[in-house]
């Protein structure tokens, strides 16, 4: 072996070294940038959360079942509260299932509070569904469920 060639496989195996480095360095930036990303839009999210958990609460002060859902849906005003509340929790689980957000962050700053949620509005959600004669119109919000309680 002549010094050309191991002066090559040097400098084969340092490139390598450094696309490896550099691979590592880019996926734990991702990483931080996400958590980051999520942990700002939790902030901005949080209070239509809250909001949307209370005005529910405000709705039915009891345990939701899908006749008392569709006494509320009857109510175009108390339709468009239940519709807005629920919308809320969607729009937070689409983020998250499109992996735009960091489930484990939000695992960590909420997932109780959205697996209770999604509990407790299985009723409205089937209610609404039959209302609309649609199924599926809060699969994210759903998807986003199971994802929180296979982590747990």
């Amino acid at each position: 072996m002549e010094l050309v060639d191991i002066s090559t496989i040097i400098a084969s195996i340092i490139t390598a070294f450094s696309f490896l480095f550099s691979s590592l360095i880019y996926f734990i930036s991702v990483s931080r940038e996400r958590k980051t990303k999520t942990l700002d839009y939790w902030e901005q999210v949080q209070p239509s959360l809250i909001e949307a958990r209370q005005n529910l609460q405000n709705l039915n002060q009891n345990e939701w079942t899908k006749e008392i859902a569709k006494k509320h849906l009857a109510s175009s005003h108390n339709s468009l509260i239940i519709s807005k509340g629920l919308n809320s929790f969607e729009r937070l689980s689409i983020g998250i299932n499109l992996n735009i957000y960091d489930i484990k962050v939000i695992k960590q700053l909420a997932g109780k509070m959205i697996i209770e949620s999604y509990i407790a509005y299985i009723p409205i959600i089937i209610a609404r569904e039959e209302q609309i004669g649609e199924s599926g119109g809060f699969r994210e919000f759903e998807k986003l469920y199971a994802r929180l309680i296979k982590l747990n």
